[in-house]
This record gives structure tokens, sequence and C-alpha cells, in this order.
């Protein structure tokens, strides 16, 4: 079982659920002494649209935020509201960690900054096992990445659907060649497929389900690729709608 907050619904506070979680309202953590707090979910959590995870930043002595703590799978969707506590000064490459789970599908969308669009001020980094908000410099460049680092080079990774409204297919794009697994989750977190589990060259790539898995039900489906290579391993996420 598990618990579910409504779109009305609001969960404020600190402590430990010990089951799933699914957020269509609002989840905003904080502690006994701070308005930044740990709330820790021991099951799945998933967060749909209209969801709100609302996230504090600031420091004491080092930076510092809210923190959500997932045990099993986390399926991201809807908004992250990132909010500056008074009288916190960020400063660029300021990191803050908002989120950790062990396996982590899709991205929060949108990403607001203190009531307002995110333009710039921050980047927010989706690893394999947790999400990451840097404070970029004045100039809105990613901090730390140069043209010709490994971390620019990503940018040429790319991950999409590639079926149509009846099957289901994706296209992914390797700079280089590297190890891939890539694994097809339902909106409930629950694995559906694995697309691929291997080595791929550099170059364009198609993936889709093989045997029964190709006659998956009508339903949202979500993509999660993790590639390592070149010494460095990158997540990329993708969803897709089956119609029959």
């Amino acid at each position: 079982g598990g618990v579910s907050i409504t779109n009305t619904g609001n969960l404020t506070g600190w402590g430990r659920l010990v089951s799933g979680l699914e957020n269509v309202g609002r989840i905003d953590p904080f502690s006994a002494t701070s308005v930044m707090g740990t709330f820790q979910v021991t099951g799945n959590f998933v967060q749909a649209g209209n969801g709100h995870y609302v996230a504090d930043l600031g420091a004491f002595s080092a930076p510092r935020c809210d923190l959500l703590t997932v045990g099993v799978l986390a399926v991201l969707g809807g908004s992250l509201d990132l909010r500056l506590i008074p009288g916190f000064v960020h400063a660029p490459n300021d990191t803050f960690t908002v989120l950790s789970c062990p396996n982590i599908i899709s991205s929060f969308a949108p990403v607001t900054w203190n009531g307002g669009p995110l333009a710039g001020q921050a980047t927010v980094l989706y690893t394999p096992t947790a999400v990451r908000v840097v404070v970029n410099a004045a100039t809105g460049v990613d901090p730390g990445v140069d043209p010709g680092s490994d971390a620019a080079a990503t940018a040429s990774l790319r991950f999409a659907p590639a079926g149509n409204l009846s099957s289901v297919a994706f296209a992914l794009e390797l700079p280089q060649s590297g190890r891939v697994q890539v694994k097809l989750y339902d909106v409930a977190g629950r694995e559906a497929a694995t697309l691929y589990d291997g080595t791929l060259g550099a170059g364009q790539h198609r993936l889709e389900p093989q045997g029964a898995a190709r006659h998956l039900p009508s339903g949202a489906y979500i993509a999660r690729a993790v590639i390592e290579s070149g010494g460095r391993t990158t997540v990329r996420s993708a969803k897709t709608v089956v119609v029959h």
C-alpha cells in the first residue's frame, strides 16, 4: 500500500513514511528547528503532472536544502519549486541535493525559482541516484562546463521517442561507444520491458521491445537510458503513449 496526496493536499514537516507515496498535491519539508528538513519515503515515490515538490535552499556554515529520500524508485513529474530562504546569498557552483533514490526515472517539469520561471539562475542535474541543483555563474553558463570537456560532449547524446501510437520505440544517438541499459516503466513505476542491455557503438540506434513485450497495453510509459561512456555515466529519460 501507499499514501496518496490529492491535488488539494499538502504534506509538510519531516520524518519517515513507511510506504510508498503518490503526490498530485504539494510536499514541503521542514524540521523542528529549521525551514529546511528531510522527508523519507521507504517505498516508491511517484509525482504526477499536477504535483509540486517545494525545496528550500540555504546555508548554515555550508549549503543546505530540503531533502526527499526515496527507498526504491522515484518516478518524477510535475513541478520542482525552488525557494531561497530569507537572507541567503548564493554563490556560483553552490550545489544542493534535493532528492536521493537508488533509481530515478524522468525529470521535473517545470522548475521554478522563488515563484518565477527558472531562467539561468541554476542548473538541475539528474544522476541515476540523485537530483542536484547547481547555482550558475552570473553569465548563466553552466558551472564547471567548458566547450572542450566531457560534460559538453554529452550535449550531442540524444534519446527520444521514435514509435507511433500503437508501438513503442526509442531513438538513441551516441557521440561515442558505451555500455547502455534502457528499461521501460509504466507510470506507476513498474518495469514493463528491457529495451537494451549491452554495448553500442557511436551513431543512431533504434530500440524497441522484443517478444511478448511488444504487446504492451494502452497507457503512458517512461524509458530510462543509462549510458556509461568515457568514464562518466549519463542518464536520459523519454516518455511515450500507447493507444490500441
